[in-house]
């Protein structure tokens, strides 16, 4: 019998059968009427209004003022909303206390895997919607309306038509082990998804809960929850909603930009509360476009995310996640993004834990810190004058010299020298002898002392404010620990008196903080021995942070941690290190008007402020506090374990990809990997062995953030059971790899309708049409292309679904890898490398930062070890994905297309073909870039225009580019900006596989800060590390595998779920062939 086939198209569509139901899933039908509604996003700054009455622990007006944008407060908005009414559409379904938190969501639909939901819809708009669901649920059996290219069939205004999904067993965790940590139910959403951008807006999302297989009561809510709380944060743009004509009074006065919890600003939401005790199940969700990146943070208590404890979690649009609130700590507690735009816009809201107050009684040590916020002179460049990556004096660097350069007011510069605040350490409650931070610690730079204690101590803080006269109030905030109001270090209206001396401490005052390291605060059953909390100050969160006030403290599990010289340690772990990835604004912290005035004083700070290429100058893209390779040497060691602790802070610009070569990173939420993804407030904690002796880079990979900065270098020597013995199993992989130049056409068949819901032809016109201004979808690019031998005269073929990518290069573990690469590229002078990650050892005389010139070929082998492949008693899949590219120029290479992806198995764990594992059928590699054509090599750029017919005779490509009209500039720039999935737009990217395969996604992204990206494939469910989900988070150099199995009916558009993207052709069309 001939296979049946299944089409991913564009990004992606896949044609799937259904699955049997189970005997005992049940039907549950929904009437949901989607209604027009008038809605107050709030109607005053209940967070803040009312603090910093007259006296001593006053919160001074501009502190109150720096945290919020009272130009967004007020107003009433018609929106739409999905509203649940009673059979044959009766009445109404109010919602009752448990539900009223949910603000401006969409109806809540509960199921059990397995089941069928069926949606009876109404449209009650003037314009067509749809409904449709997310979490793999597939068109039921009988249905009356067929699936087209994964498109809900259309509701018009007045119509009411039915839909049924079946719902997959394993769209919720199977058999989950709550001794573990492990949550039995996960949230989707389902929105309109004909003008996902218009309709998102306009607020037609909702909430499906699906609870594990046996894990649901008879009404379908989860087994042993006491209450779910649904939250959702976005940023709403009310002039792209349906209504912004019926808004256009309310938009003038109140704003367009919302910055929402559930529709709510600055703690207006509905109560959330629980008792004492109770069991709640807590999920949120980040919808929009790039600036929709959230870290939803929690005081007061903690949570448990599948067996990781946390008190925050990041996502950005399209993701979702699923937490269990620990309901220890009665009181009103903050809940907010730790984003600082989002935070000081309104993305603000309490929760209320009820029940007579905490008592903490601790069994185990207090541990007392005697620390001060003072003011210090902070080097940037850790006074070298030096670009410490390349040698090169800061003043003769192109990139360095904008943010380190001699303060020069021509310049519009301060340089690498500014007053910072930092927190000290002292030796008793004196404050007069400074505990002397360890040369080993040098490293720390700008983070205040690490606070270190185990499950059971206590946390005895005196704090003195020794920022002096003229300087604002601070406070000390921690995460994770448990604290009483009197202790939390954060002013807001939470019930207790406004006069808490915590929240706000004066120059010259002093307070001590009593902060309780519960179970809770400790290391959950899936976290390694001992894990990272960050702490700060919290009076002006934004401000504050910007100055350098930010530590960590570190929570040992007392069975697994031992004290050495007098410090703390874990058992499992030769030493431990905090890394701190922040763009820090100087223009954004207290000390701002106070570093202009000493430093740069010929114009006020908010004359400067108008100066574009100072507020360029004054963004340090910062790991520790230092830049350029300058932070003091770590002298570590081959085969020994670290645990690299990884904090973030700050506001949109802050996704970071830290990237680790020479070691990979292990944790149980991201397997092994060497790079990670960090949002501002996130917090994690991962270990990491270097496998070869050298100085290797440690950075974000963020293009411009690499190239502003953002790296040190890390020394390894050999350790004395260090050996570079090639193992005797070893089998070496041979690739031909050429460097060419080509034309590449990120849309060769065209603009194709039918791959999502909406029609996007007008929308793509920009990108893929040559116009007066607009180069269209050919562009002169560069590639590593695979041949058969070192004569470099046989292209090798490669799958057409692999699109610009380099070859895959699969290995197994103890493989030797040997890539013989040759530049082809015909730019004078444009050397390249071949930068492969995954820890991998270098053999003989290989150097990876090696640059190969033109004509020139160069032989490259690697030595695949252990630590790179997978671990077969973790909960991770059989592979593991890195990435490749050429990095002499960060973002210009990888713009122009020199990037690829790699493969690590278990030894064995390839089939015969070498490149696939054997546990599955196909691997597909899955790449989010945008291309940014503006940022690729010059001679790229120009031969472009050249081709497109843009020039004139006589005109060059740079006389071209400078004759671009001012009020077409914005435009044409747009038009070089390519979002694709390997190389692809609209719908030009398609790969087939036969029914009931199992397919190996790898999903992947290059880029810059654009660069973050939430891969979703329509109607099936990502598992990844074991765990079902929405989609994932994925950012520059972060790789990860997730399998999906070929079985539900339909065809399946892949695409990036952040709504920009989607606009912009990241999305695949979705051709139906017969199953």
């Amino acid at each position: 019998m001939t296979p049946r086939s299944i089409v991913l198209l564009g990004l992606a569509c896949i044609c799937l059968a259904s699955l049997p139901q189970q005997a005992a899933a049940k039907t549950r039908t929904y009437y949901i009427s989607a209604d027009e509604i008038d809605w107050k996003y709030g109607d005053g700054n209940k967070c803040f209004d009312g603090l910093g009455p007259d006296g001593e622990d006053v919160v001074p007006k501009e502190t109150i003022d720096s945290m919020q944008d009272a130009s967004t407060i007020g107003g009433t908005y018609k929106k739409a909303q999905f509203r649940r009414y009673s059979a044959n559409f009766k009445s109404r379904m109010e919602r009752d206390n448990t539900e009223k938190h949910m603000g401006f969501l969409g109806a809540l639909m509960r199921v059990e895997a397995g089941d069928t939901i069926k949606v009876v819809l109404r449209n009650n708009l003037p314009f067509d919607i749809n409904l449709s669901p997310s979490g793999g649920a597939s068109w039921a059996s009988g249905d009356e309306y067929t699936m087209t290219a994964g498109v809900t069939p259309v509701t018009k205004p007045g119509e009411i038509r039915s839909y049924s999904w079946n719902v997959p067993e394993d769209a919720a965790p199977v058999n989950p082990d709550a001794t573990k940590g492990e949550q039995s139910s996960r949230l989707y959403i389902y929105r309109s998804t004909l003008d996902v951008f218009a309709h998102d807006n306009a607020g037609l999302i909702g909430p499906i809960i699906v609870t594990s297989k046996g894990k649901a009561n008879a009404d379908g809510s989860t087994n042993g929850i006491d209450q779910d709380f649904l939250s959702l944060f976005q940023e709403v743009l009310e002039e792209k909603s349906p209504f912004a004509s019926a808004n256009e009074q309310a938009i003038k006065t109140y704003g367009n930009e919302k910055r929402v919890q559930n529709g709510y600003v600055y703690c207006n939401n509905e109560a959330v509360e629980a008792n004492k005790g109770d069991n709640v199940r807590w999920h949120v969700a980040s919808m929009g476009s790039e600036e929709s990146m959230h870290n939803f943070h929690w005081h007061g208590n903690t949570l448990m995310a599948d067996g990781r404890r946390v008190d925050q979690v990041s996502l950005v649009g399209g993701n979702t996640a699923t937490l269990d609130l620990r309901t220890d700590n009665t009181g009103t507690w903050m809940f907010h993004c730790h984003v600082n735009e989002h935070f000081k816009g309104g993305m603000v809201g309490v929760y209320t834990i009820k029940g007579e107050e905490t008592q903490h009684n601790m069994p185990g040590a207090v541990r007392e810190k005697f620390i001060a916020a003072e003011m210090v002179d902070w080097h940037y460049d850790n006074s070298t004058g030096l670009n410490g990556c390349s040698g090169a004096a800061l003043e003769n660097d192109e990139d360095a010299s904008v943010f380190l350069g001699e303060p020069d007011a021509s310049k519009s510069r301060i340089g690498s020298t500014y007053s910072k605040a930092v927190f000290k350490e002292y030796t008793d409650n004196t404050f007069t002898e400074e505990v002397e931070r360890p040369q080993e610690d040098a490293y720390l730079g700008l983070l205040g002392p690490v606070l270190r204690a185990q499950v059971g101590d206590t946390l005895k803080v005196t704090f003195k404010n020794k920022l002096g006269a003229g300087m604002p109030p601070v406070s000390m905030h921690p995460h994770g620990v448990a604290y009483s109001k009197d202790a939390e270090g954060a002013p807001y209206n939470d019930g207790t008196t406004n006069r808490r001396a915590d929240d706000a401490v004066a120059p010259g005052d002093t307070f001590t903080y009593m902060w309780h390291v519960t179970e809770a605060a400790g290391p959950g059953p899936k976290d390694p021995s001992s894990k990272l909390w960050m702490y700060h100050s919290h009076t002006d969160e934004v401000r504050d942070t910007y100055a350098g006030l930010f530590g960590g403290i570190l929570v040992y599990d007392k069975d697994r941690s031992k004290v050495v010289d007098g410090q703390l340690q874990p058992n499992d772990v030769e030493r431990e290190l905090v890394f701190f990835f922040s763009v820090i604004d100087e223009t954004s912290s207290f000390l701002a008007k106070y570093n202009v005035e000493q430093r740069l004083p010929s114009k006020s700070l908010e004359k400067w402020m108008e100066d574009e290429v100072f507020l360029e100058s004054q963004l340090k893209h910062a790991l520790n506090g230092w830049m350029y390779c300058n932070m003091p040497k770590l002298n570590l060691e081959t085969n020994t374990k670290y645990r690299f602790h990884i904090m973030g802070l700050g506001s949109e610009v802050d996704l970071h990809s830290p990237n680790l070569l020479g070691g990979v990173f292990e944790s149980s939420l991201q397997g092994k990997t060497d790079a990670v993804a960090i949002l501002a407030g996130s917090m994690m904690s991962l270990d990491v062995m270097f496998n070869a002796e050298g100085s290797f880079p440690f950075s974000c990979r963020v293009a411009d953030h690499v190239g502003a900065g953002m790296l040190v270098n890390l020394d390894v020597a050999k350790s004395s059971s260090y050996s570079d013995d090639v193992p005797t199993d070893s089998t070496e992989r041979t690739y031909y790899i050429k460097a060419e130049q080509v034309e590449w056409d990120y849309s060769p068949n065209g603009f194709k309708h039918g791959c999502f819901a909406q029609n996007l032809k007008e929308d793509s016109a920009l990108w893929l049409q040559t116009g007066e201004y607009s180069i269209g979808s050919k562009r002169q690019k560069l590639r590593f292309v695979e041949y058969t031998d070192d004569s470099f005269s046989t292209q090798k073929s490669a799958p057409a679904y692999h699109g610009i990518l380099g070859p895959l290069i699969a290995a197994e573990v103890n493989d030797t890898i040997k890539v013989v690469l040759k530049n082809d590229i015909e730019i004078d002078g444009e050397n390249i490398n071949f930068h492969l990650g995954g820890g991998f050892v270098e053999l003989g005389d290989t150097d990876t930062n090696k640059v190969v010139a033109p004509g020139e070929t160069y032989t490259y082998r690697w030595m695949v070890p252990a630590s790179a492949g997978p671990d077969s008693s973790k909960e991770q899949l059989s592979s593991i994905p890195y990435t490749y590219a050429s990095t002499v120029k960060w973002g210009p290479h990888q713009t122009a297309g020199l990037v690829g992806l790699a493969l690590v198995t278990e030894k064995g764990g390839l089939k015969d073909d070498g490149m696939t594992p054997k546990d599955v059928d196909v691997v597909v590699p899955f790449v989010l870039q945008v291309m940014d054509e503006n940022g690729t090599l010059e001679p790229l750029l120009h031969q472009s225009i050249t081709k497109a017919g843009l020039t004139s005779e006589g005109q060059s490509a740079a006389q071209w580019i400078a004759s671009v009209p001012a009020e077409n500039a914005p435009d044409w720039e747009e038009s070089n900006v390519m979002h694709g999935i390997n190389g692809l737009m609209y719908c030009n990217w398609q790969v087939s596989v036969n029914h009931g395969d199992k397919i190996r996604m790898l999903l992947a992204g290059f880029g810059s800060e654009e660069g973050i990206h939430s891969p979703r494939i329509i109607g099936q469910v990502l598992k990844v590390m074991g765990s079902p989900s929405q989609s994932e988070m994925i950012m520059p150099a972060v790789s990860r595998a997730a399998d999906i199995v070929a079985s539900n009916d339909g065809q399946w558009p892949a695409l990036c779920d952040i709504q920009d993207h989607v606009y912009a052709g990241m999305i695949g069309d979705a051709e139906r062939r017969e199953c």
